[in-house]
C-alpha cells in the first residue's frame, strides 16, 4: 500500500521566504486592499512571521483587527518593543525591575506568553545570522522551549527574561 501511495503524490519542497520577500507579500497585500501599514507595525508582522507567508498574512489581519485602521499601537508592535527592549537589558541586573514591569503590563493586556517568546526568538535569529552577538545566542539558547498558555506559561517567561537580564555572555565579544 505504500508503494501506491506513494506513486500518487506530488513531493513538494518548501522553504522559509527571507524578510525582503516577506515585507513585499505584506506591503502587495496592504496596499490591495488599501490597508494603511507603518512602518514599525510591518517591521514586527516581518519578524513575527518567521518565514511563513501564510503566518505574515494572519499577523497583517490580527494588526487590521477587522478593517478599523492601523494608526493606534498594537499587539504586535508592542511585543516588539518589549523584545528589543529584553535584548538591551541582556547581562544587565539593574533592568530587571524595568523588564518586570513591562512583561507584567503585557501580561494584563492579555498578550500571550508564546507570542511574545516568538517573537524575541525571530529577533535574536535575525540578529546572529547578520553578525557574531553573545546576546542573541544567549536568547535563543534560554528561550528555546516552547510555552504553553495553560498557566504556567508566563511564569516561565518571566523566569526566561530574568535569565537574560542576568546572563553572562558564553563568548567573548570582539
Amino acid at each position: 500500500a505504500g508503494k501506491a501511495l506513494k506513486s500518487r503524490l506530488t513531493p513538494w519542497c518548501v522553504r522559509a521566504l527571507n524578510q525582503e520577500q516577506i515585507g513585499i507579500l505584506i506591503d502587495n497585500a496592504a496596499a490591495k486592499y488599501n490597508i494603511p501599514l507603518d512602518a514599525e507595525t510591518r517591521k514586527a508582522i516581518v519578524l513575527q512571521s518567521d518565514g511563513s507567508p501564510r503566518e505574515a498574512l494572519v499577523k497583517l489581519e490580527q494588526v487590521i483587527g477587522g478593517g478599523s485602521p492601523v494608526t493606534e499601537k498594537t499587539d504586535t508592535v508592542e511585543i516588539f518593543d518589549f523584545c528589543k527592549f529584553l535584548y538591551g537589558a541582556y547581562g544587565k541586573p539593574e533592568m530587571w525591575p524595568a523588564v518586570g514591569a513591562k512583561l507584567r503590563a503585557l501580561k494584563n493586556a492579555g498578550v500571550a506568553a508564546e507570542g511574545i517568546r516568538h517573537t524575541a526568538l525571530a529577533l535574536a535569529s535575525s540578529t546572529l545570522m547578520s553578525r557574531v552577538d553573545p546576546a542573541a545566542l544567549d536568547m535563543i539558547d534560554i528561550m528555546s522551549s516552547p510555552l504553553y498558555d495553560q498557566g504556567e506559561a508566563f511564569p516561565k517567561l518571566v523566569a526566561m527574561s530574568f535569565k537574560i537580564c542576568h546572563c553572562t555572555p558564553s563568548i567573548p565579544q570582539k
